[in-house]
């Protein structure tokens, strides 16, 4: 009996242009194509069903726009995906890719405003609501934060920070602005079970959920991500 052997001209095709992406890949070190879990999150955001997590933090005293600037870069920055945007999203065969943007400002991500009167906590509840009704830009790096002035009594201001999913979960994010702080052990966690962020250290890729023992959902579920400290750090 003879046995024939034939090669479909389409496998060879694609089984070439993978060599060659892989080879041209390897060239570009600055590139990382995104994890199946991170392009699951991308693919899943629509219109009316948005991908991002939005968290909130108050003051009790006013915390400046180039002093939040500053703290950003120097903690917020320590996460690669924070100056990264994603690349190749209209390709059908591979991935998307995160890529680090040329030039990157984090003064371009931070918006300082202020809340119509009466400026009470039902208005931010509205403002928050409407910004996270609006998708993220997907041409610039996917985060963004508002400070917010005129917020309820005395002389404080709120920081509102919203990501995109594919960067992080919710208790990634909790994290993320818990370590703005200069002292995130005396902080109050919405969730039992949590450890205090560790401080800025070497440079990583992405914000890590930390991790839990003993969440209770009720708690949870009451008081949200919110959490008061004096001043920013």
């Amino acid at each position: 009996m003879v046995v024939r052997w034939s090669v479909c001209p389409v496998a060879v095709v694609v089984r070439s242009f993978f060599n060659r992406y892989d080879k041209r890949s390897k060239q570009m070190p600055d590139r990382e194509p995104l994890s199946g879990m991170d392009n699951a999150w991308r693919r899943m955001g629509t219109p009316s069903n948005l991908m991002s997590v939005t968290g909130l933090l108050t003051f009790e005293e006013r915390v400046g726009y180039e002093e939040m600037c500053d703290r950003l870069a120097e903690r917020l920055l320590r996460f690669d995906r924070f100056g990264q945007r994603i690349g190749g999203q209209k390709r059908r065969l591979l991935r998307p890719y995160w890529e680090f943007v040329d030039g990157f400002d984090v003064h371009n991500h931070v918006y300082d405003l202020s809340l119509p009167e009466p400026a009470d906590e039902d208005c931010l509840e509205r403002f928050v609501g409407t910004l996270m009704s609006r998708p993220l830009d997907e041409r610039r790096p996917l985060w963004e934060l508002y400070l917010v002035d005129n917020v309820g009594p005395g002389d404080g201001n709120a920081a509102v920070l919203r990501i995109n999913h594919s960067l992080g979960d919710g208790f990634a994010l909790l994290y993320v602005m818990l370590g703005l702080a200069d002292n995130p052990s005396e902080l109050e966690f919405p969730v039992d079970g949590l450890s205090a962020p560790a401080p800025a250290g070497p440079r990583d890729r992405r914000p890590e959920t930390p991790t839990r023992s003993g969440c209770r959902r009720d708690r949870a579920s009451r008081t949200g991500a919110r959490t008061r400290h004096r001043g920013c750090g």
